[in-house]
């Protein structure tokens, strides 16, 4: 257990402020205290060889000798553009490299492996913390992380964050209560200062009932739509529920009495991977580990897509690191 590694601000740095823990950060963020993806683009906006273009989805990609040309339709017009560079990188997320790489080479496979962590949260109560005033001071992020690393080799870990409910909408715990609304509210106001929320996300590995699968549909703006299929072992969920119950375990001798557990839909938690996995074989719908594109000259992957295991614990870093080196090596390439 340990402080969770925040991208917050302790002090002011160029037009960012320090976090003044206001407690709006799920909601607002005006004095940019908390790093978020947008604030590079606004920073590479200020270059003079930088050019962002807005309401363009990408649709696919062709190659040609001269490089490759990107085919996007406007969200704003309807209308098809092309844009033409030496080097494409890709980047727009697992599902929607998947998407256009599926286009790109005429739906020669239209289904693709996919991990998502398996995600559950547990609502708990501190008894200690019951009926005290809200602090006045405090951050909506992360409070707490722990790890329950059963074999002890740094391997297949479980990932817990604790988090405060302060920020959160107190009503979304009002519809949950078996009372009526007048009655929930005055409760749930006793209870909220005493509220933490235990997030947990499994580690996972793919499987042949985890997929996705691009279908044509000529109702759809790109033309096509994505669906698929997720389902755990029961092998799975025994590992998963063994490691929740152990959670739970800890959270009692915390101080946090659980509610309950409630698991998210599978595949539907927020960390994707697997979709173009690593090979050197140059199989198609594979990324090569310097991150081009398999059966590509010029194109690049540099989200999750190539990933084959996901960690409980976020790729932050090691995502961001592979941007950087997939960059890096396209440039090797001339």
């Amino acid at each position: 257990m340990g402080r969770t590694g925040l991208a917050l601000l302790t002090e002011d740095i160029d037009d960012r402020s320090a976090l003044k823990y206001k407690d709006m950060d799920f909601w607002s963020d005006k004095d940019r205290s908390a790093y978020r993806s947008w604030m590079t683009i606004d920073q590479l906006s200020k270059k003079p060889n930088f050019s962002y273009h807005k309401n363009c989805l990408v649709l696919k990609f062709k190659e040609h000798d001269g490089g490759v040309d990107v085919i996007v339709k406007r969200t704003d017009t309807n209308e098809e553009q092309i844009f033409t560079c030496k080097k494409l990188i890709l980047s727009p997320g697992v599902l929607g490299t998947a998407r256009i790489v599926i286009r790109s080479f005429d739906h020669q496979k239209e289904q693709l492996p996919i991990i998502c962590n398996p995600y559950s949260y547990i609502p708990c109560v501190q008894w200690r913390m019951l009926g005290k005033a809200i602090e006045q001071k405090k951050t909506g992020f992360g409070q707490l992380m722990m790890f329950v690393d059963e074999r002890k080799d740094n391997f297949d870990v479980g990932s817990i964050a604790l988090f405060s409910y302060q920020s959160l909408l107190l009503y979304k715990l009002i519809k949950e209560a078996p009372l009526n609304f007048a009655d929930s509210r005055i409760i749930m106001q006793y209870l909220q200062s005493s509220f933490t929320i235990a997030g947990m996300h499994h580690p996972e590995r793919p499987s042949a009932s985890k997929f996705i699968r691009l279908n044509k549909n000529q109702n759809s703006f790109t033309g096509d739509i994505l669906t698929g299929e997720y389902l755990l072992s029961e092998n799975e969920k025994m590992i998963n529920a063994k490691r929740e119950s152990k959670v739970r375990s800890v959270l009692r001798t915390l101080g946090c009495q659980p509610l309950k557990t409630v698991h998210t839909p599978n595949g539907g938690s927020i960390h994707y991977a697997g979709t173009l996995p690593f090979k050197t074989n140059g199989e198609k719908f594979s990324v090569y580990p310097d991150g081009k594109l398999a059966g590509t000259k010029n194109v690049y992957v540099a989200d999750g897509s190539g990933f084959i295991y996901l960690p409980a614990k976020g790729l932050t870093f090691t995502l961001m690191a592979n941007a950087y080196n997939v960059a890096q090596n396209s440039l090797k390439d001339g």
